[in-house]
């Protein structure tokens, strides 16, 4: 940026945390373009009873948290 003649930079990083439940989860997933509900076919609801059987098996309370970072250039 100093090349294009910006003689303040600042790069801002802000990190926060995101609450998911597994349901949370599966909305985010099928709102995705990899994961759209509809990619499941019949098999929906044995993907889901899956991914359920899964996260319980890490997290019986069926909360997780992800910390997640982002960074901002700005001048």
């Amino acid at each position: 940026m100093a090349k294009l003649g910006f003689t303040k930079q600042e790069t801002i990083e802000v990190t926060f945390e995101k609450a998911w439940t597994i349901d949370s989860y599966l909305g985010y997933l099928y709102s995705t373009a990899f994961a759209l509900s509809s990619s499941f076919g019949e098999n929906r609801e044995k993907f889901e009873a899956d991914l359920r059987r899964s996260l319980l098996a890490v997290e019986p309370s069926g909360q997780f948290a992800e910390a997640i970072s982002a960074a901002v250039s700005v001048a």
